[in-house]
């Protein structure tokens, strides 16, 4: 269910408010995948704990893990064997929603849109994470359980790893609110067209997530994954038949979650690209597009192992495109 409020105190101005509910099922991927092989990537907490190498006993090496060899155990590796399948006993992801703002219209060529909003997620479903499922059968350890499986990891009867169990489950809660804008502006220059700008910008204020493997709650706003800012700016012409447009693009700067081991210096600087393109409407009631997405070919910024993230950026550098849109 939703509910939603509008008001208009003045003719310009409209006040606006929601509060809403939602659902997810699990997908049947999630549910129903058989089990397959595939490699993790963790620290062997368990046998890490065992060398001189930690001294604490928190599975965790008190030394520079680039000192060590490569196959030591308390060195994060790439090849340990795991078991992931799918879980019949998830239940639906559940969400609260509530939005407040205004849209103020002091002209018919001007309009500023503002918008408060929060969510929260009960029963996120997630993966179980690597690590956390090697730190877990480490702190069993460490109370007393013995045996060649312990939580979800087994092992050989000298500790070497067999596999790990890895499964979905209803595991995190999210609290996340922000700031929604928008601000559009005409304008006509004449015999030359007219003249549109529009610039978006989303600002996250929490991005709050709860964990159930110890970590307790992270704020993850500006952490790696997790910008801060996103924006575009749209700036587009038109006179007759002919039209052409510019939009910027911008996703904020992004570092280190400092509490992640591994992670001590990682940073992902801001990303701004620019795509151009420009039209015309054909006699036959067609439209012809020539344009590029990222005019100038900026490259994406890497992580320190190199690679790019390609959920949050574009990766192809400048991609010019042509299209014919023809209407009958």
């Amino acid at each position: 269910p939703k509910v939603s409020i509008a008001f208009r105190p003045i003719d310009s101005l409209l006040l606006r408010g929601s509060y809403g509910t939602g659902f997810k099922a699990p997908d049947l991927e999630q549910v129903y995948q058989p089990p397959s092989a595939a490699p993790g990537w963790f620290v062997d907490s368990w046998q890490c704990s065992q060398t001189d190498a930690d001294t604490d006993g928190d599975g965790r090496p008190n030394v520079d893990p680039d000192s060590l060899p490569d196959t030591h155990p308390c060195r994060y590796q790439s090849f340990h064997p795991m078991t992931f399948s799918g879980n019949r006993d998830l239940e639906p992801e559940e969400s609260d929603n509530w939005t407040a703002g205004l849209v103020w219209s002091p002209s018919p060529n001007f309009s500023i849109i503002v918008d408060y909003y929060k969510i929260k997620m009960d029963e996120q479903i997630w993966n179980e994470e690597d690590q956390a499922l090697l730190d877990e059968e480490l702190r069993r350890r460490q109370v007393g359980e013995a045996g060649q499986r312990v939580g979800d990891v087994v092992r050989t009867s000298s500790g070497q790893i067999v596999t790990v169990f890895s499964t979905y489950e209803n595991v995190d809660r999210l609290e996340t609110d922000g700031i929604d804008t928008e601000a559009s502006f005409q304008f006509s220059i004449g015999q030359l067209g007219d003249v549109s700008t529009t610039l978006r910008w989303t600002h996250v204020l929490n991005y709050d997530k709860d964990y159930n493997d110890g970590r307790g709650s992270i704020d993850w706003v500006g952490k790696v994954g997790h910008p801060q800012d996103r924006a575009q700016l749209s700036v587009s012409w038109s006179l007759g038949n002919l039209s052409a447009a510019v939009f910027g693009n911008h996703v904020s700067d992004q570092d280190n979650p400092s509490w992640e081991d591994g992670w001590d210096d990682e940073h992902l600087a801001s990303f701004t690209t620019w795509d151009v393109q420009a039209s015309y409407v054909t006699p036959w009631d067609g439209v012809f597009t020539v344009g590029a997405r990222n005019v100038l070919d900026r490259k994406p910024p890497r992580y320190n192992n190199g690679f790019y993230d390609y959920w949050q950026h574009e990766i192809y550098g400048r991609v010019p495109y042509l299209r014919l849109e023809q209407s009958f």
